[in-house]
């Protein structure tokens, strides 16, 4: 995610002042999109994707410069896709690893249940207590005791979480914690859409994107994140702010 919002950063500044003097930025962003790549972090690639192919064209460029931009940024990402299915390690970390997490009835190398299986059982305690969820902290001890009862053993004894941040709200704090989070993305989106702020809407996708698949506000690492980039995006939305960056 680090990585991601350097990129944004990178692209930001070239944009504000797309020169040859800074088209070193777009060197710089080349360099930790290729290590993005290798990292084979899933669901940050398709936040990168997505700030790229829509955030840019929509916050950064007008009328012809953003159709050329989009068509050759779509380009791009066509043949990044391309390199990732023809390229056997990343394929398998890309797609096959992929398609064995979302399935019900794979069995993977390390016997590790898979993700929808997870998500199956985890959808079963939420409905069970919809509304105020089972109390904050509580997570993994439900998840834990249902692991148990249901035999996947080594998500019991690794104390697997949800992998969901919008399942960990529901478990932890049922649909009113859930709704709060929410809230907190519509306001995000809202406000950095209203004020073309492409470094928040850079943030927020990532954020909202990268939830679907990890508990990021459940370590410290993802709090500091969160916490710390929504403060200073959210508190300085003003585009002067990211003015000064350049400068």
């Amino acid at each position: 995610m680090y990585v991601a919002l350097s990129i944004s950063i990178f692209l930001f500044l070239f944009f504000k002042n797309p020169s040859l003097k800074n088209s070193q930025y777009i060197f710089y962003s080349a360099i930790l999109f290729a290590g993005l790549v290798q990292l084979s972090s899933r669901s940050v690639f398709v936040a990168m994707s997505l700030i790229i192919i829509i955030a840019i064209p929509a916050l950064l460029l007008h009328g012809k410069g953003r159709l050329h931009f989009s068509i050759v940024s779509l380009v791009i990402f066509l043949l990044v896709i391309s390199a990732i299915t023809n390229i056997d390690s990343l394929r398998k970390r890309y797609v096959s690893d992929l398609e064995q997490d979302l399935s019900e009835n794979a069995i993977t190398p390390d016997l590790t249940e898979t993700r929808m299986k997870r998500w199956n059982l985890e959808l079963q305690l939420i409905k069970q207590s919809p509304l105020i969820g089972y109390g904050g902290g509580s997570e993994k001890d439900v998840l834990k005791e249902k692991y148990f009862e249901q035999k996947f053993y080594r998500s019991y004894l690794f104390q697997l979480n949800a992998h969901n941040q919008y399942f960990s709200f529901l478990i932890n704090s049922g649909i009113i914690g859930l709704f709060v989070y929410l809230y907190f993305l519509y306001f995000g989106f809202s406000g950095a859409i209203k004020k073309r702020d492409f470094l928040l809407l850079s943030f927020l996708i990532l954020i909202a994107v990268v939830s679907v698949s990890e508990n990021i506000l459940d370590v410290n690492k993802g709090i500091f994140f969160y916490s710390f980039f929504s403060s200073l995006f959210l508190l300085n939305p003003d585009e002067k702010s990211h003015d000064a960056m350049s400068t």
